[in-house]
């Protein structure tokens, strides 16, 4: 084989394997293994040593590549987990980055290793709220902040606020969602539409918070691209300045780009993904972004409703250092802040978590979010009396 018939041969694989790429679902280890194959049949039809040197140096990086596939696909089908929803269930928002469909109830399951960690249905009203009790008051209580204050893993009955809102006999609008983080709270507070939906009195607001919100706050979250983006001003108040998408650097673009074409492969699934940009060390300045962000949600709330009590719960102890982090910012702005590891014992103990974490998943079971909802009507109760 001469070197102009090896690349002749060179440039249908790469064209092959583009097109098998671009068309069937999990094409890359069949890719890895067909350059294998022709490459091994050209080491045997070359005679120039220099070539059969290329070649044997181009084979062993394919069957890297194979090796990794094939680990990465094997690791998928022994660690099994899938999620799926009964509809199409988010859209995309021009205010939060993307939010559920309004009027809408889907079912969402999940399983892990076959096992099933969760079956549940997930009710979302006319403002694209999960719903709460139907209790007719004048009263209400707010509730922000991601997954965990949605209710991730339970029935519409189980969530926090639900419970809250039953127990004190008011009304509850659950602002949380998958995924969101204190952007959304004061990107939602600070919409028109906050005033339509907010068609009572509130009497208290509560934020949960957790250590991935330091992350998700400063853009961070892949499935977030299109979040309310804020930086702290001059006056070291936050500004917004557009979406996450809009201040991505030329290398991001281009990666985002080809990121579907890639996330084919379970090498790239296993090994890279999202953690170019989804993980980095905390840093005292996006805590200082977190706090400023929590901060202003409070002063845009208590400016609408004067008399309203603004809480941050803190989900805390499995992530320490962001946690103390963020609770220094917090309370350097006099934010009343709780850490639910004081009322939540097992919150300390990481054996004990099982009891009151969705295993596999780490999202609050029922009883989970029965021992947020004490915290948090206990809070209430003490304001009321002071």
């Amino acid at each position: 084989m001469s070197p102009l018939t090896f690349t002749l041969v060179t440039l249908i694989l790469l064209g092959t394997s583009i097109a098998a790429v671009a068309n069937f679902p999990a094409p890359f280890i069949w890719v890895y293994l067909l350059w294998c194959t022709t490459l091994t049949v050209c080491y045997i039809a070359a005679e120039a040593v220099n070539l059969r040197a290329f070649i044997v140096n181009l084979a062993c990086f394919f069957v890297l590549l194979s090796g990794l596939e094939a680990y990465g696909l094997i690791k998928e089908t022994l660690e099994s987990e899938k999620h799926t929803y009964s509809g199409d269930y988010s859209t995309a928002n021009e205010v939060l980055g993307y939010a559920p469909h309004k009027n809408i109830s889907v079912k969402s399951r999940k399983t892990y290793n076959r096992d099933l960690l969760y079956e549940v249905t997930y009710t979302i009203d006319k403002n694209g709220l999960r719903i709460g009790p139907p209790i007719f008051s004048d009263q209400c209580i707010l509730f922000f902040g991601g997954s965990f204050t949605f209710g991730a893993g339970v029935d519409d009955d189980q969530t926090m606020p639900w419970l809250a809102g039953e127990l004190l006999n008011k009304r509850t609008l659950n602002f949380g969602f998958h995924g969101y983080g204190p952007h959304q709270m004061l990107a939602r507070i600070e919409s028109e539409e906050f005033d339509d939906i907010v068609d009572c009195h509130p009497v208290a607001a509560i934020y949960l918070m957790i250590a991935n919100h330091l992350d998700r706050s400063a853009g961070r979250s892949p499935w977030d691209s299109d979040g309310p983006r804020y930086i702290l001003n001059s006056l070291d108040e936050p500004t917004y300045t557009g979406t996450f998408r809009d201040h991505w650097s030329a290398f991001r673009q281009k990666y985002e780009g080809a990121k579907q074409f890639l996330k084919k492969s379970a090498a790239f699934r296993r090994f890279i993904g999202d953690r170019w940009f989804s993980f980095g060390e905390p840093l005292d300045e996006d805590a200082e972004l977190l706090a400023g962000i929590v901060a202003a949600s409070e002063k845009h709330l208590k400016a609408a409703y004067p008399d309203i009590d603004f809480f941050v719960l803190s989900w805390d102890g499995w992530a320490k250092e962001r946690d103390a982090l963020m609770h220094e910012k917090i309370r350097a702005r006099n934010i009343e802040l709780h850490l639910l590891s004081k009322t939540i014992p097992e919150l300390r103990k990481m054996g004990a978590r099982s009891t009151i974490q969705i295993p596999h998943d780490g999202h609050p079971t029922a009883a989970g979010q029965r021992k947020i909802m004490q915290a948090a009507i206990d809070l209430i109760r003490q304001k009321q009396k002071d």
